[in-house]
């Protein structure tokens, strides 16, 4: 599902901990925060939901996904977390041909991958699947949120 996400309020939450000068949307800058890493994930998520929606800078969502998601530091726990949500999503779906599965498991895992993919919008059962691995992605960073912050 493509949104927007200029009146969630979701884009300021993330924007000091993941862009290094203070802003009109965000506020003050938090620099040097632990917080970094997951911050810059979730700022990327947050502009690939955003799709064809024209946003920052101009830019399509899609485009300025593949700018955050370039931004966030490799060490970022919730890419090996992503790698697991696509494995899984891979290994439930309802391939129709092997050539399906070949299309996309043949690609990389990697967030940028997925966000092409549905970009390119190949069919409307694919933009399910990357719906589908989306939607175990939010499930996922929220999950981690929620250990991070309760200490589970």
């Amino acid at each position: 599902a493509v949104v927007s996400t200029q009146s969630t309020g979701a884009h300021d939450l993330v924007l000091p901990y993941s862009w290094p000068c203070d802003t009109k949307w965000g506020g003050p800058a938090v620099l040097d925060s632990p917080a970094l890493p997951t911050a810059t994930y979730i700022h990327a998520l947050i502009h690939r939901m955003e799709g064809y929606h024209v946003g920052e800078q101009g830019m399509l969502g899609w485009q300025n996904a593949r700018f955050w998601y370039k931004e966030t530091p490799s060490n970022c726990v919730l890419f090996e977390g992503f790698r697991t949500v696509v494995e899984g999503v891979r290994e439930g779906w309802k391939w129709k041909s092997e050539e399906e599965r070949e299309a996309v498991c043949g690609k990389d895992t990697w967030t940028d991958t997925l966000g092409l993919f549905a970009e390119e919008r190949k069919s409307p059962r694919m933009v399910k699947y990357c719906d589908a691995v989306h939607n175990a992605e939010l499930e996922m960073v929220l999950e981690h949120c929620n250990a991070v912050i309760n200490k589970v």
